[in-house]
C-alpha cells in the first residue's frame, strides 16, 4: 500500500489573536480504482460458426479487490433464438480478495455457457452481454486527532510546531466503492465537531442496496444507486442516524450513480489537551458490473 503526504496550512482565530500553524500531514492511501470482481474475459470459444452448432462462451472473472466477493452470479443476456438447455444466470462460490501487503493476487473463477447456434439462410452477426452481480465490502480507517484550543494557547512555538491536530491517516480497502474524509475543524470545544465522508462510485459498473434473498440479486428502480448497509464506530451520529451499540448505521444515495456524502459527528465533550479519534467506515452493498461480445453465423445451406 503506497502513500502520499499531503500538508494544508489552518489559520485559527483565538481570543486574543491570530494563530498560524500548520496542520500536520495527512498519510493518505493513493487509490486503485477496480471493479473489485472484475470480468477479465468473455468471449466465446470461436468468433464464427456455422448454423445448429455448438458454441461454449466463458466468462473469466478474478478478485482484483481487497474484500471477498460473495453471492456471485453471472448472467448471459441475449442469444434469445439460440438453443440453451442449462440456465442463464449461474453461481458461484465465494471469491477471495487480493492481499497486496504480501503481494497476493485474488481468487479467480469461471463461468461457461453451452449453446446451439440457429439455422438461419444468411449470415447474421449476434451481440450478446455478461453480467455479473455480487456482494463487496469497503472499509475506512481514519485517525483524527483533536486540541483544545485552551491547551493549545498555552503551548511554546516549539510545541506547537510538534503538534499535528486534523485527520492525520486514512486507509481505504480498494474496491469499486471509494471513500474520501475531510472536516474544516480540529479545535476541542466540548461540542460536537462535523466530518464529511465523500463516497464515491470508481468502478465501471453500478453499486445497489444489499439485498439478503437469494432470488433479488439484481438492482430495482428502489435500490439501484444507493448503500443503505454503512455503519461507523467513533462518531455520535451521521445526520439523523443515532449512535447505537455496533456503531451509527447509515445510508447514503448516489447521484448520477457516482457521488454521494455523508456528514457524521465526533464528541469532543472531555478533551482538555489533546486526543486521537479512531472512526471506522464499513460500506457493504451489492455491485454489477458486465461486458459485451459478439459471434458470428454463417448462412446454412439449403
Amino acid at each position: 500500500m503506497s502513500y502520499s503526504r499531503h500538508c494544508r496550512e489552518i489559520l485559527i482565530f483565538g481570543s486574543l489573536a491570530a494563530i498560524i500553524f500548520l496542520a500536520g500531514c495527512v498519510q493518505q492511501q493513493t487509490y486503485t480504482a477496480n471493479d473489485g470482481l472484475t470480468i477479465q474475459k468473455f468471449a466465446p470459444q470461436l468468433n464464427r460458426i456455422g448454423g445448429n452448432s455448438d458454441l461454449i462462451i466463458i466468462m473469466l472473472i478474478e478478485n482484483t479487490g481487497e474484500s471477498n466477493a460473495e453471492k456471485v452470479n453471472g448472467e448471459l443476456i441475449g442469444l434469445d433464438d439460440w438453443k440453451i438447455t442449462e440456465v442463464r444466470t449461474k453461481t458461484v462460490p465465494n471469491i477471495q480478495g487480493a492481499d497486496p501487503a504480501h503481494q497476493l493476487k485474488g481468487g479467480q473463477d469461471v463461468i461457461a455457457w453451452k449453446l446451439t447456434s440457429p439455422k438461419n439462410p444468411f449470415e447474421q452477426k449476434y451481440d450478446f452481454t455478461g453480467r455479473l452481480y455480487f456482494e463487496y465490502k469497503t472499509s475506512v480507517s481514519v485517525l483524527y486527532k483533536v486540541l483544545s484550543s485552551n491547551y493549545y494557547q498555552t503551548l511554546s512555538d516549539e510545541q506547537k510546531s510538534k503538534e499535528n491536530p486534523g485527520i492525520s491517516s486514512i486507509s481505504v480497502s480498494s474496491g469499486p466503492i471509494s471513500v474520501s474524509v475531510k472536516t474544516q475543524e480540529t479545535f476541542a470545544n466540548g461540542g460536537k465537531i462535523p466530518i464529511e465522508f465523500d463516497i464515491t462510485n470508481v468502478g465501471s459498473g453500478e453499486a445497489f442496496t444489499l439485498v439478503s434473498l437469494p432470488d433479488r440479486y439484481k438492482p430495482t428502480r428502489e435500490t439501484s444507486d444507493q448503500i443503505t448497509n454503512i455503519r461507523v464506530s467513533g462518531v455520535t451520529n451521521c445526520g439523523d442516524d443515532v449512535v447505537n451499540p455496533f456503531g451509527v448505521l447509515t445510508t447514503v444515495r448516489l447521484s448520477n450513480g457516482k457521488q454521494g456524502k455523508i456528514v457524521c459527528y465526533v464528541d469532543t465533550a472531555g478533551i482538555e489537551t489533546s486526543k486521537v479519534l479512531p472512526i471506522d467506515m464499513v460500506l457493504d452493498y451489492s455491485y454489477a458490473v458486465e461486458k459485451t461480445s459478439s459471434i458470428t453465423v454463417s448462412r446454412s445451406l439449403g
